[in-house]
């Protein structure tokens, strides 16, 4: 007999679990200056996009139901994202998502991915991505969401998400800006065995670059002091 999706989703948060990153730290967002930090990083990202005009504001701005987080390495902010309980019944990701993907499970979206300007989309998209999962995990849901634009959507593929195939959906109300929904299934193993071979990659380009970092601005030190 199958093990039940919530046996799977517990079953897969500890192998999760058991794989640490080093070099950063990923947090809950709790007081006012760091809800300030997140708050600044939305409007000064989606702000000169003009995504924050009209109606579509809503879909970035935090509420009272978002938790925020923080990656943070070296004690600075490098990048955010939100965790939004999927509460209402029509949305985008029930009318597009497989019913065989959601149905009886408890979806959560993830949204205000973003990293700080000049940081690498890869490997810290890699680490948000996991940790996001394993924070969702952790509050007792099934099924990570999201929903990004196409300029973005191989980025969140290459970092372990699964795309919906359907037409590109307009939610901004922009014809030049089209959305695509994307998820990561908790109870599948084979999602979160991609996740578990693509960390350990990601955890030495992380270490490997911080001691770049760290060599390289003593180096560029050394020198303008000569």
């Amino acid at each position: 007999m199958d093990a039940s999706p919530r046996h799977n989703t517990l079953s897969n948060a500890v192998r999760l679990a058991n794989r640490e990153i080093p070099v950063h730290e990923f947090r809950l967002l709790s007081s006012h200056a760091e809800f300030t930090a997140f708050d600044e990083l939305v409007e000064e990202t989606y702000r000169p996009l003009q995504f924050l005009e009209g109606q579509a504001k809503a879909q970035f701005l935090p509420t009272s139901a978002t938790t925020r987080y923080g990656l943070y390495v070296d004690g600075v902010m490098w990048g955010i994202c939100a965790l939004n309980p999927v509460t209402l019944d029509d949305t985008p990701f029930h009318r597009y998502l497989p019913l065989s993907v959601r149905n009886g499970r408890r979806m959560i979206e993830v949204n205000n991915v973003i990293l700080t300007r000049n940081r690498n989309a890869g490997p810290w998209l890699n680490v948000m991505l996991y940790r996001s999962v394993c924070e969702a995990i952790r509050l007792g849901f099934d099924l990570v969401v999201g929903i990004t634009r196409f300029q973005t959507l191989k980025y969140f593929i290459d970092s372990g998400a699964t795309p919906v195939y359907h037409p590109p959906l307009h939610l901004l109300g922009r014809d030049d800006v089209s959305d695509f929904i994307i998820y990561y299934d908790a109870t599948d193993g084979e999602s979160v065995d991609y996740l578990l071979r693509h960390i350990p990659r990601t955890i030495d380009a992380c270490a490997i670059y911080a001691k770049i970092k760290t060599d390289f601005l003593k180096h560029r030190q050394h020198v303008r002091a000569a």
